[in-house]
């Protein structure tokens, strides 16, 4: 929304949100078309293509996945580094003088070897106090970024791009 405003985000919003809810109401109507039981996309790629569907449907959920985790790991890194340099580091007033907890990659490094042992995860009764403790940290960050809001601290989409 920095970028595009707030009426152009929300009609993005709006569309992201229809096209998510068609796709959802084809692969349930998929599931009720196919002569078999399925219950994955793999099993109804395999029963409508073959075996080649389901190298095609992990390779684009592979990349699908891994470009959806990059931006939350960049957001996650650049929403803590400012609110570091916001709380603590304060006084610096050049690039020359930054410290490394005003940086985006130590906080993504940081989420990296803090989700480790969460993605290694085998069972999912052991994800219950993951599941919470995310939960947790959503709602902390929305209070945090409506705090934020409330201070009037906007963001300058110039210097959002100094670090690409």
């Amino acid at each position: 929304m920095v970028h595009t405003g707030i009426p152009a985000g929300i009609v993005l919003n709006i569309f992201m949100l229809v096209s998510t809810w068609y796709a959802c109401y084809l692969y349930f109507s998929t599931i009720d078309l196919v002569p078999i039981p399925v219950e994955s996309l793999y099993e109804i790629g395999f029963v409508v293509l073959g075996r080649k569907s389901i190298f095609m449907i992990s390779i684009i959920l592979t990349l699908a996945s891994s470009c959806l985790i990059m931006i939350y790991f960049i957001v996650f890194g650049d929403t803590f580094s400012s609110i570091v340099r916001d709380l603590f580091y304060y006084n610096l007033s050049s690039e020359e003088q930054t410290s490394i907890f005003t940086t985006r990659l130590f906080y993504v490094i940081a989420i990296g070897i803090f989700l480790t042992p969460v993605i290694l995860r085998k069972e999912m009764k052991e994800m219950k106090f993951v599941s919470y403790t995310f939960f947790t940290a959503i709602l902390l960050f929305m209070l945090i970024f409506t705090i934020e809001l409330l201070r009037g601290n906007t963001v300058n989409p110039d210097e959002d791009h100094k670090y690409f």
